[in-house]
């Protein structure tokens, strides 16, 4: 409740100055100010009021982000083809543009997750994060390039080991 005053008043300042930039900002911190609160219907609320100020604005990375949290708010609530739908345009708006790699990374993990949940086994090969050595590798790899190193079964939604697959598409 404590981090919410400061937000609030913030909000109400740059509303009654028009500052459209700094209203989306506040409204994302109240959006991730909800997900920590484990209420994702509220997050998806504010998330939903600050990507309008984004699409507004044309702030591709900012519209990204936005897309990213209502993905993983409708994941949390079981919604998985309402995530699927958010996580591929966040995806979509952050491959490619640069100094976004971490935040693409984040949104392959959650769509990966989406998909495996979801029970789309080869879409989830094809997004996972694996664990392999040091570190998160994110595996964005094509269906076709799984089907010639992993193999048929894998891409079928029968492989069980994420691990295991990356571990072949390597070799």
């Amino acid at each position: 409740e404590k981090a919410r005053l400061p937000y609030a008043r913030s909000l109400a300042l740059y509303s009654s100055l028009g500052r459209l930039k700094e209203v989306a900002i506040c409204l994302n911190n109240f959006g991730a100010l909800a997900e920590e609160e484990n209420n994702p219907e509220e997050a998806i609320t504010y998330h939903r009021r600050s990507l309008a100020i984004w699409r507004e604005l044309r702030s591709e990375s900012w519209m990204a982000v936005s897309y990213m949290h209502i993905g993983i708010c409708m994941q949390l609530l079981h919604r998985t083809d309402s995530a699927r739908f958010y996580l591929e345009h966040s995806t979509t708006l952050l491959e490619g543009m640069e100094g976004a790699e971490y935040m693409f990374s984040l949104a392959l993990r959650h769509l990966g997750e989406n998909n495996r949940q979801a029970g789309r086994g080869a879409a989830a090969l094809g997004h996972a994060h694996v664990e392999v050595g040091e570190g998160m590798v994110a595996a964005a790899v094509s269906h076709r390039v799984l089907r010639r190193r992993v193999g048929q079964h894998a891409c079928a939604g029968r492989g069980k080991d994420l691990r295991a697959a990356f571990v072949l598409h390597r070799q």
